[in-house]
């Protein structure tokens, strides 16, 4: 096949993808300057073996870190290192999740009721025992975007980018004693695309030794402690570029943008009186997100196809995250859109409604019976059928 058929092939086909840009509740960033694209396809070649930023998702050696200390303080005591575990709430990004499955440590969860859309930490204070390494809590909450409370028990952190830039005052580093280490995503509010992240620890003794690798062969001492040795250097670039484009100001006039399109949606989307706010708008509680659910105190007789909170069945929740490239005008389109939907589902009957939700993943069934998927008729008739 030649080169530029592979590629129309294929491109073709990932045009039917969804748009990233249009996929409002994703945290990860969809827009970066022509610039940087240039600097990502410039570089996209490289290997990053010789630095020593974790890329991508820090949650797993910062998690493995936790482990590893708390296995030599156990050996120390002479006790046992087994049945290690880790406190987080239910609605911590699935990536911790991971890494508790992955590093075989029990994960507990704080549960989540209506009240709590985080961390509670008096209830993750009684999950806490001898065996706990280290308690997950989250600069941003999945569900509505609040900061858990950092000041009363923290051990692992994510979201601090942003902080730094608008949230000064908040009490959440390594101001605090129990804070061992920091993850920070540059992917999401440090303005890059997808696969560039760090761990940060407090000291090198929160860093285990045995951990860490001094590699040599390479022609020099390079420090290694990742999960992966070899990584494209494409996103490292990008964020550098991104650091050193923005500056310490540019960062916070952006962050301080995004704040106000989100206080302006917020106020839009409730104005509509279909609507409650979940989130906060006040930027030291919580990420530049709008987190809302239908108004309770009337029946309807459909709900908000969106997010819902584990171990709240009856609860959904809608999330719209405001990133660079979230202007006003789509502000404007996007309350224009949920004002017209609630209107047209107002005027079916409950009836209607019913049959429409039962026949969600039906199209599958339709889809089977085409001709290119019926088996058996292809065995019958001897003939495949062909796309033009």
């Amino acid at each position: 096949m030649p080169p530029r058929t592979a590629y129309q092939l294929i491109n073709e086909e990932l045009a039917l993808d969804g748009n990233p840009v249009l996929n409002l509740a994703t945290f990860v960033t969809t827009y970066m300057e022509p610039e940087d694209d240039q600097l990502i396809a410039d570089n996209i070649s490289k290997n990053f073996i010789d630095a020593e930023p974790w890329e991508s998702r820090p949650s797993d050696p910062a998690t493995l870190a936790l482990k590893r200390k708390w296995q030599l303080r156990r050996k120390e005591s002479g006790k046992s290192t087994e049945r290690p575990n880790m406190v987080m709430g239910a609605n911590v990004q699935v990536c911790w999740e991971k890494a508790a499955r992955y590093l075989e440590i029990e994960a507990r969860y704080v549960n989540c009721d209506e009240d709590h859309l985080s961390l509670n930490p008096e209830k993750a204070i009684k999950l806490v025992d001898e065996n706990t390494i280290g308690v997950v809590a989250i600069l941003g909450s999945t569900y509505t975007g609040h900061y858990e409370d950092a000041s009363a028990m923290n051990d692992l952190l994510l979201g601090g980018l942003r902080l730094l830039f608008v949230a000064q005052d908040l009490n959440w580093d390594f101001r605090l004693e129990s804070v061992a280490s920091i993850n920070v995503s540059g992917h999401k509010y440090g303005l890059c695309y997808a696969g560039i992240g760090w761990a940060v620890w407090r000291s090198p003794g929160d860093l285990p030794e045995d951990l860490v690798f001094h590699i040599s062969y390479l022609g020099s001492d390079q420090v290694s402690f990742t999960l992966n040795f070899s990584k494209g250097a494409a996103p490292v670039i990008s964020q550098y570029y991104i650091l050193i484009r923005l500056g310490k100001e540019g960062f916070r006039n952006i962050k301080e943008n995004h704040y106000k399109n989100t206080t302006y949606l917020a106020e839009h989307v409730v104005a509509t009186g279909w609507f409650k706010l979940l989130s906060d708008l006040d930027p030291a509680k919580g990420l530049p997100l709008v987190a809302f659910q239908l108004v309770k105190d009337e029946v309807h007789h459909f709900d908000e196809i969106g997010r819902q909170p584990k171990d709240i069945e009856t609860m959904h929740l809608l999330r719209v995250v405001l990133r660079e490239d979230f202007s006003r005008n789509r502000c404007d389109l996007l309350v224009a859109d949920l004002k017209a939907a609630v209107e047209y589902l107002v005027k079916q009957d409950a009836k209607s409604v019913e049959v429409h939700r039962a026949s969600r993943g039906k199209w599958k069934t339709v889809f089977d019976k085409l001709p290119i998927h019926d088996v058996s008729a292809k065995k019958k008739t001897g003939a495949s059928a062909k796309i033009c």
